[in-house]
């Protein structure tokens, strides 16, 4: 049995995973698999985040992709192990959008479905990782010890994660009024992100699920994040949206997310 999540932090669904299968090539990962040579939770040090013009940075190359995947098992990490009663992502003022933070990147929430409003002070020179809609699989520790099991998981996983990708829609990010990238092509081309190369995460004891606290080995995380670059001083605004749409284009599940954020001087 497995915990999945959809959105940014979102809806549960239970799965059965059925053994049998041979043993899959994953492991579980080390904090290597997709970081490069990143060292430390939460840090851009090691990497040379590019320079350029806008506020996005798009995953143009081999760097950026692996800091996105890198910061993607860190957001996973930060949610899981927040209380979901008393966290960000239900959170609808901003009040705890400071829970868990820590170093350069500044993780900002989405909803478990609709709308959200919230203010947040942040702290200058802080770069922010947000997920437009994300997916996660966090299977419990019982479920995944197996070489058995593990290979079915790894299976499921093929096909699941490509169908959530061709299934993503609606996806728009928008800074003080401005698209930060224009069409839906772009945003998926340049903002979507996956870690299947199974990794760590501990979850709450107060979650999505309700009190059923563990720690899996074997977390995976896949959606549209988007990661920009330190805001000016100030008040901004900050949009950002995905939703999940059936084979007709009906929306079967959305995140939308408004944060009015200021930056400390």
């Amino acid at each position: 049995m497995l915990f999945r999540g959809i959105a940014s932090l979102a809806v549960l669904a239970l799965a059965a995973l059925a053994a049998g299968c041979q043993p899959g090539s994953e492991a579980a990962d080390t904090d290597t698999d997709a970081t490069g040579v990143a060292q430390e939770a939460d840090s851009l040090e090691g990497f040379s985040v590019p320079a350029g013009p806008g506020v996005l940075i798009p995953q143009n190359n081999s760097i950026v992709k692996d800091i996105y995947a890198f910061e993607a098992k860190g957001w996973i990490r930060w949610a899981m192990g927040l209380p979901f009663s008393t966290g960000p992502i239900t959170d609808t003022t901003g009040a705890a959008c400071a829970q868990g933070q820590s170093g350069p990147v500044w993780y900002l929430a989405g909803t478990s479905g609709g709308l959200a409003t919230r203010s947040c002070t942040i702290p200058k020179h802080k770069f922010l990782y947000v997920p437009l809609i994300n997916q996660w699989v966090l299977p419990m520790p019982q479920y995944v010890d197996t070489p058995a099991e593990m290979a079915d998981y790894t299976a499921f996983l093929a096909s699941y994660i490509p169908d959530v990708r061709a299934h993503t829609c609606n996806l728009a990010i928008k800074l003080d009024g401005v698209p930060l990238l224009t069409t839906e092509a772009q945003l998926d081309a340049k903002l979507w992100t996956q870690v299947l190369n199974p990794f760590t995460v501990k979850v709450n004891d107060d979650n999505f699920a309700g009190s059923l606290g563990y720690t899996t080995p074997a977390g995976v995380t896949a959606g549209h994040y988007a990661l920009l670059r330190p805001l000016s001083p100030g008040n901004h605004v900050l949009e950002y949206a995905g939703a999940q749409c059936d084979d007709q284009g009906a929306v079967e599940f959305e995140n939308s997310t408004v944060y009015h954020l200021t930056v400390a001087p």
